[in-house]
């Protein structure tokens, strides 16, 4: 298959989050016919092998076990934990180490004849096409035999989740012994204007010599950082304050300075609804 798609000078990637699978094809325009073929048929007759699978799994594993030491997925599944309206939601994506070294080899199958369906897809075609017609002609035709349903799917991730409209800013206090993490998050529409704004916020207040470094400097926090995530069409401004070692005894100092950092937007030229 990968022989096929160096030949036809196609290039191809794929990326997961908890609501959606994407695929990206990237061809030749005069191998578009190609590629769709070999896209429909990788994505919808794939050749699941349960040994196979069950080789891929380790480094599945060892991301899952590297952030076990990431203080940043801790407080997002803290978040989750949070919002989510059922236990099953509150988990990572890919599921716990340990129900990976207990799941069978057979569950990736399970999987895709439970949700790769033709009326639980969109696909995008973009790109220097001549006839837009024979184009959506084409895609029909590829995919005209994909199946679909025989019953509806259960409730989607968006329906497992309570996210409140007022939701501003909250705590994640840890148990003993574990880490304790400051969290102020700003929920904001999510468009690619504002994506790009709060990027740079964040890559501006992540400098060494950003305000925000004011709060390590003056030893009241073991680290502190801005990240940028999103849900849906929601994303988040998020600022991170470990204060594992450091301890809650100047939590007021913590916000104080955490305000200046935040406050030093406006220098920087951000825009106002950041």
């Amino acid at each position: 298959f990968e022989k096929e798609l160096k030949r036809l000078g196609i290039q191809y990637n794929a990326s997961t989050t908890f609501e959606r699978t994407n695929f990206f094809f990237i061809a030749p325009k005069e191998r578009l016919k190609e590629a769709l073929e070999l896209f429909a048929e990788m994505i919808g007759r794939p050749v699941l092998d349960p040994k196979a699978m069950k080789d891929e799994l380790e480094p599945v594993k060892q991301e899952a076990l590297r952030d076990q030491v990431n203080p940043s997925f801790d407080l997002f599944m803290a978040s989750l934990s949070l919002h989510a309206k059922t236990a099953r939601m509150a988990q990572p994506m890919t599921g716990t180490v340990e129900q990976m070294d207990t799941q069978s080899g057979e569950l990736p199958k399970q999987f895709h004849d439970r949700w790769y369906s033709a009326d639980n897809m969109t696909m995008a075609v973009v790109g220097g096409i001549d006839d837009a017609d024979a184009t959506r002609t084409l895609v029909d035709k590829v995919f005209g035999d994909f199946g679909k349903f025989l019953t509806p799917p259960r409730g989607s991730f968006k329906d497992e989740l309570k996210l409140p409209k007022d939701y501003k800013m909250y705590k994640v206090k840890a148990e003993a012994g574990s880490r304790r993490l400051l969290n102020v998050a700003f929920p904001i529409e999510y468009n690619m204007q504002n994506w790009a704004a709060a990027t740079l916020f964040a890559d501006y207040l992540n400098r060494e010599d950003s305000p925000l470094s004011m709060l390590t400097a003056a030893g009241l926090a073991d680290s502190a950082g801005i990240s940028v995530d999103s849900f849906q069409d929601v994303m988040y401004v998020r600022m991170i304050i470990d204060l594992t070692a450091k301890g809650e005894a100047n939590i007021e100092a913590v916000h104080t300075m955490g305000a200046m950092a935040f406050g030093s937007m406006q220098k920087a030229g951000m825009p106002d609804h950041l």
